[in-house]
């Protein structure tokens, strides 16, 4: 009788910490806005971006396939007030697996409206093949570090 009140004990306890530390599911509209029905990871490289100087591109892996994809958007510090003028052109492949590569142009990052020393949020939108809206984000780094006369882009160009 002692060890079952015992073992009663700790599978309640196991229960509750484990409904305490399992990670809330992911809601679209935490996570981008309210039109979005699907929410995506995505990777950004380089994970830090210098306006002293940096390459000319911001390489952006996504977690979904790149057949399903219509079309999609690069946003920096995107929030609901953002026009979709503000958006980064940018163009997509596929990777080896199949999945989404976007590529954004950032040679005029320093023109925008990123904060320096600070996390800056790129913010991935899109629609899917089946009208369906996605959407990821992923923090970078802007820093503005080095000698002035380091131009931007690989060697000056």
């Amino acid at each position: 009788m002692k060890h079952t009140c015992v073992r009663a004990i700790l599978v309640l306890t196991a229960a509750v910490l484990t409904s305490l530390l399992a990670p809330a599911p992911a809601v679209a509209a935490d996570t981008c806005d309210a039109d979005v029905e699907t929410v995506i990871t995505i990777e950004l490289t380089p994970a830090t971006i210098n306006i002293q100087h940096y390459g000319a591109w911001l390489t952006i892996h996504a977690d979904i396939y790149y057949d399903d994809v219509e079309s999609c958007k690069v946003y920096l510090n995107w929030d609901e007030d953002t026009k979709e003028e503000d958006a980064f052109g940018c163009f997509t492949k596929a990777d080896d697996h199949g999945y989404l590569i976007a590529k954004v142009n950032i040679r005029n990052l320093d023109q925008l409206a990123g904060e320096i020393d600070r996390l800056n949020t790129f913010t991935l939108k899109g629609v899917d093949t089946d009208g369906q809206n996605f959407c990821g984000e992923e923090d970078v780094m802007i820093i503005d570090r080095g000698p002035k006369t380091s131009p931007p882009g690989r060697g000056g160009k």
